[in-house]
């Protein structure tokens, strides 16, 4: 480390970054040139991801809409997890695609939890750890207390185990 007190992004960090949230959409380079009408060239938006090319903030500000995304999401290093990391949740997919009942209570989980699959690529289709944070969402689209959220989801044996990261 040099003794600063921030570390930055290096050209290549970014350009990893424009790589995974292309491949993340299931975008081809030429896909994005169609969607975009020839503003973004596959070849010059292939150079940005290679790091072969420098990305002007300008560029960097179109792609950032293009992808909806703030722009700091592209120049922003990943934050280090914290000592006191947050307690990690682990649901039984197994269980909850098994219960009986018929309710947005269910449907609400499970398109929650399929979301976070999708973003993650994770389809082993068990189990799914999410963040603590993550309760405290589902919570408020429920539109009930992240407390009788966890007896909900204990009491109905979706929730495997709660484990400290």
């Amino acid at each position: 480390m040099d003794g600063s007190l921030f570390s930055q992004p290096t050209s290549l960090s970014i350009s990893f970054r424009l790589r995974a949230l292309r491949l993340a959409r299931g975008l081809s380079l030429m896909d994005i040139e169609k969607a975009t009408h020839g503003r973004f060239n596959a070849a010059t938006l292939g150079s940005y991801e290679r790091s072969d090319r420098s990305l002007s903030i300008a560029r960097a500000i179109e792609l950032a809409n293009f992808y909806q995304i703030p722009l700091a999401h592209l120049v922003d290093e990943p934050s280090a997890p914290e000592k006191s990391a947050p307690t990690q949740l682990v649901f039984d997919l197994r269980n909850i695609r098994l219960a009986t009942e018929a309710s947005t209570y269910k449907s609400a989980l499970i398109n929650f939890l399929s979301f976070i699959a999708k973003q993650r690529s994770d389809w082993n289709g068990e189990v799914l750890s999410v963040r603590s944070a993550d309760l405290s969402t589902l919570a408020l689209m429920l539109q009930i207390s992240e407390t009788e959220l966890l007896a909900s989801l204990e009491e109905k044996r979706f929730l495997l185990k709660k484990l400290q990261s």
